[in-house]
């Protein structure tokens, strides 16, 4: 779960029944408080978890990481991240990332036919062929 689709939960409700529950006994406001505090620890594993996570991966597999963030610079969707990984196996380049670079490969699988040349020359024109923005 990302962090950004959590709502925050007002902790108001949580009080008022501490402060209620003086007088009937039910509940202790000791009860309450560390409920408050077991939610936010919970919250701050799952928002800090992610990011600490994310920053492990990138450490442990700078290749692969440059190969994502170049599909993210891109706007390359999933379909089209996997042709690009499938497509750098079967050329056996050495880093994923190169396809990036050099045009050749999506040059080769286009003109080789098949069903992945229409994939393949999209690609080819989303990667190499984009007119520069003023």
């Amino acid at each position: 779960m990302h962090w950004q689709h959590m709502k925050l939960v007002s902790l108001e409700p949580l009080f008022l029944l501490a402060a209620r529950s003086g007088s009937t006994g039910s509940f202790s406001a000791s009860w309450v408080v560390g409920t408050a505090v077991a939610v936010s620890i919970v919250w701050l594993v799952i928002f800090y978890g992610d990011r600490i996570r994310a920053v492990i991966h990138a450490q442990t597999n700078p290749v692969e990481n440059v190969f994502d963030r170049l599909c993210e610079a891109h706007q390359l969707d999933r379909s089209e991240k996997e042709f690009l990984t499938r497509l750098a196996e079967s050329e056996r380049l050495t880093k994923p990332a190169l396809v990036f670079v050099d045009p050749a490969p999506l040059r080769r699988s286009v003109d080789g036919g098949g069903a992945a040349s229409p994939a393949a020359s999209s690609l080819l024109k989303k990667l190499f062929e984009a007119t520069p923005t003023a």
